[in-house]
């Protein structure tokens, strides 16, 4: 993936981060480990306990001296594996300038600084020192005026999406979220539409997009139902949808009712489901059955392990290892 790096000769808008975009767009890829600004930052993290008022400000002087190598070697740590273990408040602190100072915010944003479980465990970290952290996070993905939600690359903007997912109830974030669901990428569309349920709760909305004609906006506005209580006429809605002809539709509309409520009719729905003559029908109706954890259902993803082909074993055999864990778990904490 190619990084767009800001050039006021170019006509692009500069910003305050225009140097330090430049500077990490040539090195993320590079391993600092070598690099003095890394090994003087790595001293003062472990060193911290000792002394965190001066630790705090050489952290500070670092930054301030050269903002693009104090990100690199900081990135280098949060990336280094076992580097990166048992740094305590020392790292928090870091992980604090770095979003003070916006730096951390350009690193989520950027798939190739760090993978996706990492920027989603930093995003956690994050929301617990910064409650507005989901709207920072946004206004930095559209810090510049003149470029439009749509001029943003796709896989940046699924990287947001995907740690909005994890962190966020995003009843903040409605007005941005269906300006998302016009988006000419579909996949944009469909999480867009899934994260607007959760923080949009309207019937009348949520009929509108089951009114798509893409089933995966469909069936991601059904499962941002998961985590509520659904109202009676949304409750009616998805009792609508398990007919939908599309079988993720119709099995995540059963998941969701499974989960609040109705869990005797949903949960004989998806036993019929998972019998069906077509494997897509099968496959869906396993992965529900996995999502919801349920051993009333071991038995039968256990016998489509064996018995199945292609999609519909492999998903069988997924959900067998998670509703067997998940068995396991309540027994251990039944102990």
């Amino acid at each position: 993936m190619s990084t767009t790096v800001l050039d006021a000769s170019q006509g692009e808008v500069s910003s305050p981060l225009t140097d330090l975009v430049n500077a990490f767009a040539k090195e993320r890829r590079s391993d600092h480990r070598g690099d003095i600004e890394f090994k003087v930052l790595l001293d003062l993290v472990k060193g911290y306990n000792a002394n965190p008022l001066g630790a705090k400000r050489a952290l500070r002087e670092l930054l301030s001296r050269s903002p693009s190598k104090f990100y690199v070697s900081a990135l280098q740590i949060l990336r280094g594996g076992d580097t990166g273990e048992g740094l305590g408040p020392g790292l928090e602190n870091v992980i604090s300038l770095l979003h003070e100072n916006e730096l951390l915010l350009f690193a989520l944003t950027d798939v190739e600084s760090i993978n996706s479980a990492t920027a989603v465990a930093l995003s956690h970290g994050l929301v617990r020192m910064d409650a507005h952290f989901d709207a920072k996070l946004l206004k930095h993905l559209l810090r510049d005026d003149q470029v439009t939600l749509f001029q943003i690359e796709t896989v940046r903007l699924e990287r947001v999406l995907e740690i909005l997912d994890a962190v966020s109830d995003c009843t903040r974030l409605v007005p941005f979220l269906m300006k998302l669901q016009r988006h000419p990428d579909k996949r944009i569309q469909s999480k867009a539409a899934l994260l607007t349920v959760r923080a949009h709760r309207n019937a009348d909305w949520l009929q509108s997009q089951i009114n798509s004609q893409d089933p995966r906006v469909r069936a991601n506005a059904i499962e941002g139902m998961r985590a509520t209580n659904p109202s009676e006429k949304e409750v009616s809605l998805l009792w609508k949808c398990t007919t939908d002809a599309h079988h993720r539709v119709a099995s995540t509309a059963l998941l969701v009712l499974f989960e609040n409520g109705h869990a005797e009719k949903a949960g004989e729905a998806l036993e019929k489901m998972a019998n069906s003559l077509g494997e897509p029908y099968r496959a869906a109706a396993a992965w529900a059955m996995g999502q919801t954890g349920d051993a009333r259902f071991i038995d039968q993803v256990r016998t489509m392990a064996r018995s199945d082909t292609g999609l519909a074993r492999r998903t069988a055999l997924k959900a067998s290892v998670a509703i067997t864990r998940k068995m396991q778990s309540v027994q251990n904490s039944e102990a």
